[in-house]
């Protein structure tokens, strides 16, 4: 009762409990196991979501925000548990506010960052994400002496779940390969047509009385600039959050990487499918009561039905081909880079990047009826995105996909749907004929307004004119009439134009770099990752390094930096070598407790305000986006501050790797126009085609421990990719 009063007294003040005393943890899980000893697997879950949300929009609300967000939820989904036991509303209530206060004052160590080689192992999680990840034990105070509960014995996959109602009891969302989609009756659509949508994040409005529709087997792109909505969109679509979703549609977002643990690669891609699993896990059963028949140590009465029952399960096993869903399995992690030996790796040896791979694995595995994907392309090298632009080309069911890249999009889209200016507009065809379409729209769109402003402006010349003269007045009055009644047509609203413009380095004659048999290991233990490589870089240098994931691109790449040295060889470098390195983990550079400005002064202090601003403004953060905290930025925009930091000081060449991660098209395309105009050298690792193309001039191939220049355009090596996945 002193901790509650305590705690509630601080509560009033408008303070945050700092460190809750352990006394009051152990109610607060003695109070919880009461209500979750009789939970179903679901509700767990739903909890465990339900926190790691309030997690996610604690990074970027207050504490009061992300209480007011949370805390119906967390009481609504214990509401019919805590009536059961007999619990007060203000004990619930207060239970539930000082779990979230223990959750989130747990700390705020960052996350681990996982190398698009592999080479390293993965960095535990820290902070709040360990706690909630670690064992929860909840201890069920209705016996004496009752064991534990564990609530979550290992990390669960972040979910978010339609609100439970009392009515009707919930079903556990399961991952189910889609067997029998010419089967499903004609009555059950799987069209999705949700009229009126009004999204919001926060307090800003997203998307305002748009309707949406995906028919049956189109496949959608949805495009947009960085922070219109995209994500949010796909979020509430796979939480069934807007009306018109059809209950029998089966749906997967892949969203979120595949859980860490003991189970091989191609069995976790293998258990999506439940039925399958269960046949096995029945005949195994049956199988081992015929041994203990055979050994005497069971009776015959069952031994009939057992047989019934062992017959049915090989039919079953039979008409869904389980002796084949191995090698569909294989083939697809295959087509996504896992080879037979990392087939059969423990997950949890795996990176996110791969872990990420895994979760798309499974959803192409499962065929849903709607398969939703944000941005999948990010995590994959050329060959997995090209092999995945030839599967999705071929897909039975609908696509709903946020990407960046071009040519992605254009590989496999049917339709494309604009969100702009918190308005869907669908148009067919893949992007480039959206583009066109798009275009010519705008165009017509102009000079109708034009026309019709010109109009406006005679009518109401002929108004201003005449109106108090008595003759003219009635003519006067019926124009005026025209006006109001003529239907206005919008002026063209356009995005924020984004610019991209590195800083002219000064020249210098000869080689940037040179590498003399240079070779590398991450230990004494492991092979040589590169070997003996010899090369060297000048000022008209433009090279993209390309080849599967873990062959040492990155590698390269932390050697031309200086951020690794060689074990054999030397690596010669011009002593005015300035040299400007874009990370795909750039957001780990950033502090996110400043704003662009107050970063920039605290990297490269000496400069006033307006000189970083007219920096910063090269990379489109410019007016109150300079100002704003880094952490309230979306994706997009912190890595144009990233490009800030690689152009300050004018380097001679750029290391980029893979820039296009958290770009939209628009900004992709502006990236690729500034890297053209760019008049130093540049190495580029990236998955986006179009940016490859526009900036490249060569490609070495990375492979076999190897760097070996490819004789030939980029066409030329996607059809040798092709191939070799053939």
């Amino acid at each position: 009762r002193e901790l509650r009063r305590k705690v509630e007294k601080e509560k009033k003040e408008g303070k945050m409990v700092e460190v809750m005393d352990e006394r009051l943890q152990d109610s607060i899980r003695s109070a919880l196991g009461v209500l979750v000893v009789n939970a179903d697997e679901v509700e767990k879950v739903y909890i465990q979501a339900i926190l790691q949300e309030a997690i996610r929009l604690r990074e970027e609300l207050t504490y009061n925000s992300v209480r007011d967000q949370i805390m119906p939820l967390l009481e609504e989904i214990l509401v019919p548990a805590a009536e059961e036991e007999r619990f007060k509303p203000e004990q619930l209530v207060f239970m539930c506010e000082n779990l979230l206060s223990l959750v989130l004052e747990h700390g705020d160590a960052g996350r681990g960052s996982d190398d698009d080689d592999g080479e390293n192992e993965d960095v535990p999680e820290k902070g709040p994400v360990q706690l909630l990840q670690a064992p929860i034990v909840l201890v069920d105070t209705t016996e004496r002496g009752a064991a534990p509960v564990v609530v979550a014995s290992k990390p669960v996959a972040k979910i978010r779940r339609k609100k439970k109602t009392k009515s009707k009891a919930s079903e556990p969302v399961k991952m189910l390969v889609n067997r029998d989609l010419a089967s499903k009756s004609a009555k059950s659509s799987r069209d999705v047509i949700v009229e009126a949508i009004d999204l919001s994040f926060g307090s800003t409005l997203l998307i305002e009385g748009s309707s949406l529709k995906l028919v049956y087997g189109r496949k959608y792109a949805l495009v947009g600039r960085n922070g219109a909505g995209k994500s949010t969109l796909l979020r509430h679509i796979a939480d069934r959050e807007l009306q018109g979703i059809p209950s029998s549609l089966s749906i997967l977002h892949v969203e979120q990487e595949a859980v860490g643990d003991d189970t091989p690669a191609l069995q976790s891609v293998l258990e999506a499918d439940v039925e399958r699993e269960q046949l096995i896990r029945e005949e195994a059963a049956i199988q081992a009561r015929i041994e203990l028949r055979q050994e005497g140590k069971l009776g015959q009465e069952d031994a009939g039905k057992d047989d019934d029952e062992l017959a049915r399960i090989h039919n079953r096993y039979q008409l869904i081909e389980g002796d084949k869903q191995p090698a569909i399995a294989s083939s697809i992690l295959f087509g996504l880079g896992f080879d037979k030996d990392m087939q059969r790796k423990k997950t949890r040896e795996f990176s996110g990047g791969w872990r990420m791979r895994l979760s798309l694995a499974r959803a192409l595995f499962c065929q849903p009826d709607l398969l939703l994907l944000d941005e999948p392309t990010n995590m994959l090298d050329i060959p997995a995105v090209l092999w995945l632009e030839n599967h999705l080309a071929k897909w039975r069911g609908t696509i709903l996909s946020v990407s960046h890249s071009r040519a992605f999009i254009n590989s496999f889209a049917t339709d494309v749907i604009h969100l702009f200016n918190r308005t869907l507009k669908a148009y067919s065809g893949n992007y480039e004929q959206f583009e066109v379409t798009r275009m010519e729209q705008l165009k017509n769109q102009k000079r109708a307004y034009e026309a019709q402003q010109a109009q406006r402006k005679h009518i109401q010349r002929f108004v201003d004119r005449w109106r108090f003269n008595a003759k003219r007045a009635s003519l006067a009055q019926s124009r005026i009439k025209i006006l109001q009644r003529m239907e206005l047509i919008p002026a063209i609203a356009e995005d924020p134009t984004v610019t991209f413009s590195f800083p002219k380095p000064q020249t210098i004659s000869g080689a940037l770099i040179e590498f003399q048999g240079v070779s590398f290991a991450y230990s004494p233990s492991t092979p040589e990752i590169l070997k003996n490589l010899n090369f060297s870089l000048n000022m008209d240098s433009r090279v993209a390094l390309v080849g599967s994931n873990g062959t040492g691109k990155s590698t390269m790449l932390k050697l031309l930096t200086g951020g690794l040295t060689p074990e054999k060889g030397y690596v010669i470098t011009h002593p005015k070598l300035k040299v400007g390195y874009f990370s795909q983990h750039h957001v780990d550079q950033l502090d996110l407790t400043l704003n662009s400005v107050e970063f920039f002064a605290s990297k490269f202090p000496g400069h006033t305000a307006q000189e970083y601003r007219a920096h910063l403004g090269k990379y489109g953060i410019s007016g109150p986006l300079a100002l704003q905290k880094l952490a309230t930025l979306s994706g997009g925009q912190k890595s144009r501050v990233a490009f800030g930091l690689v152009g300050w000081g004018g380097p001679q060449l750029l290391v980029l790797d893979e820039p296009t991660n958290h770009l939209d098209v628009e900004t992709v395309d502006v990236l690729g126009q500034a890297l053209n105009m760019y008049e130093g050298a540049c190495v580029l690792v990236s998955h986006d085609e179009r940016l490859i193309t526009t900036v490249c001039t060569d490609l070495w191939v990375c492979g076999g421990g190897t760097i070996e220049p490819f004789p030939g355009d980029f066409e030329a090596y996607k059809k040798t990719v092709e191939v070799e996945f053939t």
